[in-house]
């Protein structure tokens, strides 16, 4: 009686790495992009308007939390004259959609010493805090 033929084994893709040797080489390869993205992103430079930004922001809302609707509400009245000028300076206008923009490619980074930190979500949009980096 013929035997019956067992599993076949797969074939090798072409569109993918073969050997270890190939594997190694891909992985090296993302390795270097990510540190390349990396280096980059820490040394962004960041305008004036960028830094009055958040220290305006630091200086209004301490350690509490806020959206960006509650920055631009805030910065309506009548004594929050520093945040309302540090916003028209870095975005062009008291909106909320655009000062969350904003804090959103600050985030993570380090600006006088305070770093944009974004700490969940709400019904409002993002979350947002900045902290003191520690030293």
């Amino acid at each position: 009686m013929p035997s019956e033929p067992g599993p076949k084994r797969p074939q090798p893709s072409t569109d993918r790495p073969g050997t270890l040797e190939e594997i190694l080489g891909e992985l090296r390869l993302l390795r270097a992009a990510v540190e390349a993205l990396t280096a980059r992103q820490q040394h962004r430079a960041f305008s004036e308007t960028d830094q009055a930004l958040v220290l305006a922001i630091h200086e209004t809302a301490g350690s509490r939390l806020f959206s960006a609707a509650e920055l631009v509400d805030h910065a309506q009245l009548t004594t929050a004259g520093g945040l309302r000028d540090a916003i028209a300076s870095a975005v062009g206008a008291l909106n909320a959609r655009k000062v969350g923009k904003a804090l959103r490619r600050l985030e993570g980074q380090e600006l006088a010493g305070l770093l944009v930190v974004r700490v969940g979500a709400d019904r409002e949009g993002a979350i947002w805090n900045i902290a003191r980096v520690q030293e």
